[in-house]
């Protein structure tokens, strides 16, 4: 398997977002780059920036770094254009692993690459056994659950109802984020479908503690929550 780290240089609502101070001097690309080095080589590891300077970064961890197009870095190009230029890059038909930065609290990376090379932990006649997910599903996605009290476009009520209609939190219906965290993909998958997401994907439900990281507002506050939760041992 290789695991691709797409960090753009440019970021426009939250300046330098991929490489400023986070936690304790880390960078969110450098807290993703630790947690993936625990489970493979640093020889599968891709850096994915359009700042050849930045290369020095890759260098300190012994990671590979691609130089992505400055066109696969606009805001405005088709992620579809970003996702395929970025995966054509690295040779070989090794399964990619798609893996965000901005969402520094997930770590389940083992457990979700035991999952797609080993098989999910089912229980069959009583009997606890791994089924090989990789036979029925093309890709794996990481989601978020919910159950909340969530209204439409039109403040209509999604799962529950008003008034009478109403239901207790633990009734209402799950729905599930797309964070886009983390997404495992066979080559064939990426070459028929062009997404993080495959055809058949299994969705691995996470249970970590998410904030997406979008404005200085959500950087401050994601910095604040991982640093408490790691002086409790929690994160």
């Amino acid at each position: 398997m290789k695991a691709i780290i797409p960090v753009k240089d440019s970021s426009i609502r939250v300046p330098n977002k991929n490489f400023k101070d986070f936690y304790k001097g880390q960078s969110l690309f450098d807290l993703t780059t630790s947690k993936l080095l625990k489970i493979l080589s640093p020889h599968d590891i891709y850096m994915s920036c359009e700042n050849e300077e930045r290369k020095s970064l890759a260098d300190k961890w012994g990671i590979n770094f691609l130089l992505r197009d400055p066109y696969l870095a606009d805001n405005d190009t088709p992620f579809y254009s970003v996702f395929n230029g970025v995966c054509d890059q690295v040779e070989g038909d090794d399964d990619i692993a798609w893996c965000q930065v901005i969402d520094p609290m997930f770590d389940s990376y083992e457990e979700c690459f035991d999952i797609w090379k080993n098989g999910n932990e089912v229980l069959e006649g009583g009997v606890l056994c791994k089924k090989d997910i990789k036979k029925t599903h093309d890709s794996l996605v990481v989601v978020y659950p919910h159950k909340d009290y969530y209204l439409d476009s039109s403040y209509q009520p999604e799962g529950f109802g008003f008034g009478r209609w109403h239901k207790k939190s633990q009734l209402l219906p799950i729905k599930y984020q797309l964070t886009f965290t983390l997404s495992i993909l066979t080559r064939e998958s990426i070459k028929k479908c062009g997404y993080h997401v495959g055809a058949k994907p299994f969705w691995y439900h996470s249970s970590n503690t998410h904030i997406d990281i979008d404005t200085k507002d959500d950087f401050e506050l994601a910095s604040i929550i991982m640093t408490e939760k790691l002086k409790k041992g929690i994160a």
